[in-house]
């Protein structure tokens, strides 16, 4: 209406010409406001809404904020501790039987066969005047000092070192599993290029490499020892709650099927060879690539490789970078051992052991090893999130409906109050667009 028009209704009827004007913009939107604040289910809003004086007014409005920014302050809490990750572990016990039996490691205390070692090793120092000898009788620690480098003489030349070695078939009297016999042609071959000092065995899972050197035990010649085995198993969670991880790389496939290591694909990256004392970790795959190569030895005269393993095990963004796939494992199982023996052999035993080490020609200590299964009882250690999803959200709705009533039907009521002031200011654009087209086509 224009206002001539207001004004010729206002002076026939009993109302203000004031009354009879459209609303405006900040008048609908404060009437929509007040609406959902005389509604909503949340409590201190209404209590704003409806309150006739300032003082009154006032105290509502400082309790809300206060209880808002309290009610705030316990969600940051409880969100900052969902993403902390916090776990709890399980620990349980349950019958496993039957139990599938774990791997057994055996390595002997020698390296090489001396009667077959010699001759070869002679045949590599004499030519370099190394030594001048063709005796094989003696062998004298100047000469020993030359075995490393006639073994990787050996490797880079791609030729095996099998012949010197001791065949189980030598050393392997009797075996027996579960009451069935058993012989050295039910073994795999492990190769370790660290030596210890008497036997070493290790027990573990069947998918564990056999890093005999570092967790092995070592057992005294001449007695028979019984390694009583309880089965442990351990669940992570995966990422983000710890680094495990289930994927397996191209790099950890080669370390399993050949026995390499991250070290190793360093310092063939800083030396273009790896280290001679890690002569059986030769496939490796170089950074980066996706092939993988079988990688000369270094010299051991040359420093490069000593110098490439300190920086790898002193830097964390270097071990990070080569072995970022070498964290956790999310389900292990351990062998928990208990270890005995006694004197061995018995006299009646005496005749059989005789016949045997005359036959092989080689000369043995003998040491017996029984390994048992001590228990059924299986002690299982299961990682699980103290906090998950539901849990935040729970304790977040308690936060909300404790300090300020706020629940998700709550929600929904501000989701529509937000609805109608967009819905109205939609309305007031369009209608705005529509009184210019109506100006532009007057004007044409």
């Amino acid at each position: 209406m224009t206002d001539s028009t207001i004004k010729n209704i206002a002076t026939v009827s009993p109302i203000t010409a004031e009354a009879l004007k459209p609303e405006g913009k900040s008048q609908e939107n404060r009437i929509i406001i007040k609406d959902f604040s005389l509604n909503t289910s949340t409590h201190g809003i209404p209590g704003i809404a409806r309150s006739e004086s300032i003082p009154n007014r006032l105290f509502w409005s400082i309790s809300f904020i206060s209880f808002l920014g309290i009610m705030l302050y316990f969600i940051n809490q409880s969100i900052l501790t969902y993403y902390s990750y916090p776990t709890q572990t399980l620990v349980s016990l349950s019958d496993e039987w039957p139990q599938a039996f774990p791997t057994v490691t055996i390595c002997n205390y020698s390296p090489f066969r001396y009667d077959k070692f010699i001759s070869s090793f002679l045949n590599y120092t004499n030519p370099f005047n190394l030594t001048n000898t063709t005796d094989t009788t003696i062998f004298t620690e100047q000469q020993s000092l030359s075995i490393p480098d006639y073994l990787q003489y050996k490797l880079n030349r791609n030729e095996s070192l099998t012949e010197f070695y001791y065949p189980l078939s030598s050393m392997l009297i009797k075996c027996v599993y579960n009451g069935e016999n058993c012989s050295s042609a039910d073994f795999v071959e492990f190769i370790s290029p660290t030596y210890a000092v008497s036997i070493v065995t290790m027990v573990h899972d069947n998918t564990q490499l056999s890093l005999i050197e570092r967790v092995g035990i070592q057992m005294v010649p001449g007695r028979k020892h019984k390694l009583e085995s309880s089965k442990k198993t351990n669940s992570f969670l995966p990422s983000p709650y710890t680094t495990c991880s289930k994927i397996v790389t191209p790099g950890m496939q080669a370390m399993f099927d050949q026995f390499s290591v991250a070290m190793q694909t360093y310092t063939y990256d800083q030396c273009d060879c790896v280290s001679p004392y890690q002569w059986s970790a030769r496939y490796i795959i170089p950074h980066g690539a996706n092939n993988i190569i079988y990688a000369n030895l270094c010299n051991i005269s040359d420093s490069c490789y000593s110098n490439a393993a300190d920086r790898f095990q002193g830097s964390l963004s270097i071990s990070n970078d080569y072995a970022a796939n070498c964290g956790l494992e999310c389900n292990t199982n351990e062998y928990v051992l208990q270890l005995s023996s006694g004197l061995a052999p018995s006299l009646w035993y005496m005749n059989s052991i005789k016949e045997f080490v005359e036959s092989s020609s080689i000369p043995l200590p003998l040491n017996c090893l029984d390994i048992v299964c001590g228990s059924t009882l299986v002690q299982s250690y299961t990682q699980q999130a103290t906090l998950q999803s539901v849990d935040l959200i729970s304790n977040i709705g308690g936060q909300t409906g404790l300090w300020i009533g706020i629940s998700f039907l709550s929600l929904m009521e501000f989701a529509e109050m937000i609805f109608r002031l967009i819905r109205r200011q939609v309305y007031l654009i369009k209608d705005k667009i529509q009184k210019r087209r109506n100006i532009y086509d007057t004007k044409l």
